[in-house]
């Protein structure tokens, strides 16, 4: 019975682990890159941890930056990243002005 009860058990924690929702891995390195190059690694820290993560501090609608996500099957998708505009230095938002509309 001991045998019949462990095998029970690692059947039900690799089903519990393979129906875990992750996000997208190509999602996970575009949302990496905006946050290098948009340097908000100090506000929006998610390495090593899955952005789609349910009580990540960034999850809740409170939550600025907030990073919101879409999970269906065992796949999550970011839907939306909220930053505060208070996050970009003028000198980000000048540099963004003149590569979009020519020099102020």
């Amino acid at each position: 019975m001991g045998l019949l009860g462990f095998s029970l058990m690692l059947l039900s924690m690799l089903q519990i682990v393979a129906s875990q929702q992750v996000t997208d891995p190509n999602e996970v390195e575009a949302l990496n890159k905006i946050i290098s190059h948009w340097n908000l690694g100090t506000k929006l820290n998610i390495s090593g941890v899955d952005p789609c993560t349910q009580n990540a501090t960034w999850a809740p609608d409170s939550a600025n930056p907030q990073i919101a996500c879409h999970c269906a099957g065992t796949t999550c998708h970011v839907t939306r990243l909220s930053v505060p505009p208070s996050s970009f230095s003028l000198y980000f938002l000048y540099t963004w002005w003149c590569t979009r509309f020519g020099s102020i």
